[in-house]
């Protein structure tokens, strides 16, 4: 399972030929609004993109302080709150590592990186509502690469925000029910 940028690693990692063989011992993958592709609002532009890229290949590791706008990331006051004052997130990045993650997405939503045979089964989550990365784009992916897998599903969480299982209380429970399901349905 992997969630956000996290989940676009699971689905590259599940599109990569060379792991073809470790992808088919899978009993499946399950993506948590994956970065497949940014929201529309989150997109950067042309030019920074241009010169993000040069400077990346002169100093790959330089790291930029990226803060985050955690009221796009996830709804509820509380996890915002905790989000804003953990230590352990410092939301520091290297140019290379920018990069990449672009690299990644378009290698996803251009069909370059196709599904590799063997893939078992495929759970994607993805939140209406998401600031951070777009629900259309997963909903593109699952629908061109997830046709020959038999065992698949795509979910839907109507207004829901970034990270689901943190989103309002009152719906935790609802995501926890359903990745626990299918799961559990699978062992």
């Amino acid at each position: 399972m992997g969630h956000s940028m996290g989940g676009g690693l699971v689905a590259t990692l599940a599109s990569t030929p060379k792991y073809q063989g470790l992808v088919s011992r899978l009993g499946g993958i399950m993506l948590e609004a994956p970065f497949i592709g940014l929201d529309a609002e989150q997109e950067p532009s042309v030019i920074t993109v241009v010169l993000g890229r040069l400077a990346g290949k002169l100093l790959p590791r330089f790291q930029i302080t990226q803060p985050m706008k955690v009221e796009t990331i996830v709804r509820d006051p509380a996890v915002q709150q905790l989000l804003k004052n953990d230590p352990l997130n410092p939301c520091v990045g290297t140019l290379e590592m920018f990069a990449n993650m672009l690299d990644r997405a378009a290698d996803l939503t251009s069909g370059k990186l196709k599904l590799n045979d063997g893939v078992r089964s495929v759970y994607v989550a993805h939140g209406t509502g998401d600031q951070v990365t777009s629900h259309d784009a997963s909903k593109r992916w699952f629908d061109a690469q997830t046709a020959k897998v038999a065992d698949r599903k795509f979910k839907s969480y109507e207004g829901w925000s970034h990270v689901l299982h943190a989103d309002l209380p009152e719906n935790r429970q609802e995501f926890a029910d359903d990745i626990a399901e299918w799961i559990l349905a699978r062992v």
